[in-house]
């Protein structure tokens, strides 16, 4: 059991003794920054400067205070009081704090989550807590209303989910045709499916976001992306496009796993990269992105630009990357018969992507009417439920 789970349990037996309570957990924001710009010592300093701090404020409201861990410190009484006064006071009193050490002037911000009653009040303050952190708010008073008791439920679901289908070989893919102008397949994209206990496909949004929490989207993924490289080897015919995110180019497993599986099943031709257009190419991993891609295509992989159009668009990827195809972003595609400036934007997008040598491929045609106008406006390639939904083979 670790340090924090063991002061937890301790913690929570006292607190069976003491009934009706008003709680609030306090934790330091940017603890991993310290750390890792500090030493041992000077964050050991910096920890015990907050802590007598945090107890000086304890002994003016009459307060108990316990520590969970290095970052993480609760405070309360065995009686009943306005405890969303108390995270207004305690939050004002941090406000703006700087810790001196070494000449050196310490910023530290704090979140702060508040909770009262007599069962699970420990467990409330802390769910308050991290919402209080998520939301990037000073604090936040439990309440049922937040839902955070349901959101935890359903956390635990999905990272039961992702475990059981890392042990069961239940992580899959599924692949979606895309179709060119004159209504051929041209290419497959590879989507990712979790097939549940009742054999149903579970959609990536459901559990893609959770895997990333819990460190297990690179193991999700290295399943998904080996089994559908099987699938290419089976089918000569055949090509594949797997989903890339900029991070993934840079400094994750994944990108010297495709490398060497390409190689083993000399299969570059036949294989296309969309990368997910989530995050900014920013100056610090232009280079990096860059050498990748270029790794890529000395074996022969083409390079597509997902969802272009969305809120992270730059033209600046388009620039330097050079991607062979551009992925108009599925939002404007939906809106592109009855919404004049989506008309414009997807007109825009295809006439960049000429200059550039690149086909556009539009997302989500979900119907006749999506369809035609995309023909109509020149969009080289067809992808959505329309056409076709996707599924386990090809």
């Amino acid at each position: 059991m670790s340090y924090f789970y063991k002061k937890k349990f301790l913690l929570e037996s006292e607190l069976k003794k003491l009934g009706f309570l008003s709680m609030m957990a306090i934790k330091i924001d940017d603890y991993d920054r310290i750390i890792t710009t500090y030493s041992k010592k000077a964050t050991k300093n910096i920890i015990n400067i907050f802590d007598k701090k945090l107890r000086d404020f304890a002994s003016f409201c009459g307060l108990e205070v316990r520590c969970l861990g290095d970052v993480c410190f609760v405070l309360f009484c065995p009686r009943h009081c306005d405890v969303e006064k108390l995270c207004a006071q305690l939050s004002s009193f941090f406000k703006g704090l700087e810790i001196t050490y070494k000449y050196n002037r310490i910023h530290i911000s704090t979140s702060i989550g508040g909770a009262f009653g007599q069962k699970n009040v420990l467990n409330e303050a802390l769910m308050a807590l991290e919402f209080a952190k998520t939301h990037k708010l000073d604090y936040v008073l439990y309440s049922d209303d937040l839902g955070l008791a349901s959101k935890l439920e359903r956390e635990k679901f999905v990272y039961d989910l992702i475990e059981k289908s890392m042990s069961d070989d239940k992580i899959v893919p599924y692949f979606q045709p895309i179709f060119d102008r004159d209504g051929k397949i041209s290419k497959y994209e590879t989507l990712a499916r979790i097939v549940d206990s009742n054999g149903n496909a579970v959609l990536p949004g459901v559990f893609l976001e959770y895997s990333h929490h819990i460190k297990r989207y690179v193991d999700l993924s290295k399943k998904m992306i080996l089994q559908a490289f099987s699938r290419l080897n089976c089918n000569a015919e055949v090509a594949l496009s797997i989903n890339m995110s900029i991070s993934d180019m840079i400094a994750n497993p994944l990108k010297d796993l495709i490398i060497q599986e390409i190689d083993r099943r000399k299969i570059g031709k036949r294989v296309i990269i969309e990368i997910l257009e989530n995050e900014n190419l920013c100056t610090g991993n232009s280079s990096k992105v860059k050498f990748y891609i270029q790794a890529l295509r000395e074996r022969g992989v083409k390079i597509a630009v997902d969802d272009f159009g969305s809120g992270f668009s730059n033209f600046n990827l388009l620039l330097e990357i050079a991607p062979d195809y551009i992925k108009i972003d599925g939002e404007i595609i939906k809106r592109i018969c009855e919404d004049e400036k989506a008309r414009k934007m997807t007109e825009a997008i295809i006439g960049f992507a000429k200059h550039l040598g690149a086909k556009t491929i539009a997302e989500y045609v979900a119907n006749e009417q999506i369809y035609n106008k995309c023909l109509e406006l020149g969009v080289d390639e067809f992808q959505g439920f329309y056409l076709a939904q996707p599924r386990a083979e090809f």
